[in-house]
């Protein structure tokens, strides 16, 4: 079980990793980043314009975290 335990945790530090770059990346196509911006359009327009697929959480928890 503490191999299982390892594993979580490398995909928890990977998933922040996603977390954080994507947070950035969506931070500088955008900007100055204000409260008026939807997420479901940036996230469609940088699909479009960098050919990834943005989940809206990861770049909203990344913004919830910077904000405090």
């Amino acid at each position: 079980m503490s191999g299982s335990k390892g594993n979580m945790e490398v995909l928890s530090l990977e998933m922040s990793s996603i977390d954080i770059a994507v947070g950035m990346l969506y931070k500088n196509f955008l900007g100055n980043v204000g409260p008026a911006v939807r997420p479901t359009s940036v996230g469609i327009a940088i699909t479009k314009q960098f050919g990834i697929n943005v989940i809206t959480l990861l770049w909203l928890s990344y913004f919830n975290d910077t904000a405090e």
